[in-house]
């Protein structure tokens, strides 16, 4: 028989179970996130051996396939293992893609890449700075995988938010868009476009 006392948990228990769905689920309203046709700013993160990096440093003034996510993380492994053609067919081409995961798990990215052998770089980088990046609200949960096609400008020409069928089922799918960026003229100086490169080492 429950008591009144067990009757107060159970309450509390209710509310707060409700209070975390709400919190985990998006809500109807929209997020704040750069628009396609928005430039963004360069982007400072660590590659797998802790050394601070640039986007624009790593691309190289290519358009950019970036993944954000969580090695620990069921879709996103999926992810990374489903875009590693996607990587084989772009190699050596115009286009630079990128996994970027949350700094916390920066320790496990070497035995990431040893289980699922990404053909491409797998850096991280602070949760904020990422959502900062993303311009993502701070009253929402950051979702991952998410993913954006940057052109070599810098300007966002595609962005596929978490849980999006092009990035859970088919990022085969993303090969028009990134062949279209592919067939733009010419290359735009990085100075010009706003960033700021940093030697290779």
């Amino acid at each position: 028989m429950l008591t009144s006392e067990d009757d107060d948990v159970l309450s509390f228990l209710t509310v707060f179970t409700a209070w975390t769905l709400a919190l985990a689920t998006p809500s109807d309203s929209k997020v704040s996130a750069p628009e396609p046709g928005a430039t963004v700013p360069d982007f400072r993160l660590k590659d797998i051996h802790r050394r601070p990096r640039s986007l624009a440093g790593l691309t190289d003034q290519k358009a950019c396939v970036i993944a954000f996510i969580d090695t620990e993380c069921p879709h996103c492994q999926h992810l990374t293992e489903a875009i590693h053609p996607m990587a084989i067919k772009y190699a050596g081409k115009d286009v630079q893609i990128l996994e970027i995961a949350f700094d916390t798990m920066a320790s496990y990215i070497p035995e990431f890449n040893q289980k699922y052998n990404p053909s491409f770089p797998v850096g991280s980088a602070p949760r904020d700075k990422i959502e900062s990046f993303m311009q993502h609200s701070v009253m929402q949960m950051f979702m991952v995988p998410q993913m954006v096609i940057i052109d070599k400008h810098f300007v966002i020409q595609k962005q596929f938010p978490a849980g999006d069928p092009a990035i859970v089922s088919a990022p085969d799918s993303l090969y028009p868009s990134i062949d279209a960026l592919l067939s733009e003229p010419g290359k735009k100086n990085a100075s010009s476009a706003g960033v700021h490169r940093i030697a290779k080492k």
